[in-house]
């Protein structure tokens, strides 16, 4: 009896833990990023987002290609050693992007709103010195009137 209930209950474990893996949203299927420590919480706008923070190379050339999607409130910052020159491209996206832009005082320097997959492989930048780059879900800055010069807090 039992060796027949195990492997059922094994199966049914992995089709749970493979499915909470996803979280629906509205019409679509995005990931679920469980939190651990790469999550950190930072505020724009008086709006607060969960963020994967990147600090490698390798990390950073990753970025969120590959994924399906953000949860509303969710993006990816970018943190750079130094203020610079930091770029963008879509390659690898599935979805579009808006993308801010903010220096090393927490000022949101530069914005481009809905960056989508199919612009790839143009390369988009910031006006001015930054050494962060916040990736949200495309709509996000227009939701939450984000703008020029507004704070970021960390």
């Amino acid at each position: 009896m039992y060796s027949k209930i195990v492997p059922i209950a094994l199966a049914i474990f992995i089709c749970g833990s493979i499915a909470s893996y996803f979280v629906l949203q509205g019409d679509s299927v995005v990931p679920f990023i469980p939190p651990d420590s790469a999550l950190s919480t930072v505020t724009i706008g008086g709006t607060p987002i969960k963020v994967t923070v990147v600090r490698t190379r390798a990390e950073q050339e990753q970025g969120l290609s590959g994924r399906n999607g953000l949860a509303p409130n969710q993006g990816m910052l970018f943190v750079f050693e130094k203020p610079g020159d930091y770029r963008i491209w879509m390659k690898d996206m599935l979805f579009p992007i808006d993308v801010v832009w903010v220096d090393e005082n927490g000022s949101v320097v530069d914005i481009t709103e809905a960056i989508g997959p199919d612009t790839y492989p143009t390369v988009f930048g910031s006006r001015l010195p930054a050494k962060y780059i916040l990736e949200l879900s495309a709509g996000f800055v227009e939701r939450y009137n984000i703008a020029r010069s507004d704070k970021v807090q960390f």
